[in-house]
C-alpha cells in the first residue's frame, strides 16, 4: 500500500480524536464482526482476497461463532459415554 495512503489515514485518525491503530486493523476488525455476526467463511474469505478458506480460519477460526463451544460439548459427550 502506497505510504500517502497509511500517512493520509493517521492524519484523519488523529483529526478525529480516535486512539492509535494501524489501518490494517480496520482490516481485521472487518473480517473478526462479520464472522461473530455469522457471514460464511467463504465471503469473508474472499472480502479479504484469501486464495483458500482454510487461510482465513487459520486468523479467525476465533471469531467463528461456537466453535470452541461445539467441540467441548462433543468431547463432553465421548467422555460421558466412556
Amino acid at each position: 500500500m502506497p505510504n500517502w495512503v497509511t500517512k493520509r489515514f493517521s492524519d484523519l485518525r488523529t483529526a478525529a480524536g480516535l486512539g492509535h491503530f494501524r489501518l490494517h486493523d480496520l482490516r481485521h476488525f472487518m473480517a473478526t464482526e462479520k464472522l461473530h455476526a455469522g457471514f460464511a467463511i467463504p465471503i469473508v474469505a474472499e472480502r479479504l482476497a484469501h486464495a483458500r478458506y482454510s487461510t482465513t480460519l487459520n486468523h479467525y477460526a476465533h471469531a467463528v461463532p461456537g466453535g470452541d463451544r461445539a467441540a467441548a460439548e462433543i468431547i463432553g459427550n465421548i467422555v460421558r459415554q466412556a
